[in-house]
């Protein structure tokens, strides 16, 4: 029974506890980095595509590309800190949209969402070879941890009736506050510096500061409801595959 109140009062925290970890944090590395010269920091940015996987879709596990199409678009911000040439801290925001279609139970979902979650990124070039900075892909794994907050709306298909929704009125309208659950975000990540392509030396001196990476991530979020259906597969999740640039400061 005290579980359940625990768990309330860790969601409503967690966005402010996020916020001033961030800042603390990044406010030491810096300060760090300008007295040893070993931290970085760096500011960057992606767009991608995401994909919905739970109770309200085409297929399991892989999207629907064609008709239907399941495929929605992503984007947001993030800010990294190197600690170590194996460990790096990231904060990271995005905004999305999501899409599912059952044609099973002619029912499909939509639903808007933002993400935040500070991320662990693990070097696996450094882990493997001796030489890491002669590669020109640097792998890195990703684990974290996060709030997503987000609205979802469930119809019948075709007629466009609301069936269930949170977040939405029966006219599909907002209406309240969005749903927020604990995330769980797992993926790679795929990089490579700027300069590896640039032969102009002035150029250089300046794309050397800016890595360009292809990033995978599944999202497993702490509820049934982001397809506004409570159904047998459990919580739900979803992917998302982006392409990106950050710019290090130091």
């Amino acid at each position: 029974m005290l579980v359940m109140p625990f768990c309330m009062h860790v969601t409503r925290r967690f966005s402010h506890f996020l916020v001033c970890f961030s800042l603390v944090f990044f406010t030491n590395l810096t300060l760090t980095s300008a007295q040893t010269m070993n931290g970085r920091l760096a500011l960057g940015a992606n767009g991608g595509l995401t994909g919905f996987n739970g109770d309200v879709t085409y297929r399991e596990f892989i999207p629907s590309i064609h008709t239907p199409n399941e495929i929605r678009l992503g984007g947001g911000i993030h800010l990294t800190g190197v600690l170590n040439p194996y460990l790096s801290l990231r904060y990271n925001w995005f905004h999305g949209r999501l899409r599912g279609v059952s044609v099973k139970n002619n029912n499909e979902f939509s639903a808007v969402f933002n993400d935040h979650s500070l991320q662990l990124l693990l070097n696996v070039n450094a882990v493997l070879f001796k030489r890491p900075e002669e590669a020109w892909i640097t792998a890195y794994g990703i684990v974290g941890y996060g709030l997503n907050s987000f609205r979802s709306i469930r119809r019948r298909s075709p007629g466009g009736t609301v069936v269930e929704s949170f977040g939405y009125n029966a006219s599909g309208k907002k209406s309240g506050s969005p749903t927020k659950e604990l995330s769980i975000p797992v993926g790679i990540s795929l990089r490579t510096r700027l300069d590896r392509f640039v032969k102009d030396y002035e150029t250089f001196m300046a794309s050397e500061r800016i890595e360009i990476m292809l990033d995978f991530m599944v999202h497993f979020v702490n509820s049934d409801k982001m397809d506004s259906f409570t159904g047998t597969q459990g919580n739900d999740r979803f992917a998302y595959i982006s392409l990106g640039a950050a710019f290090y400061f130091f």
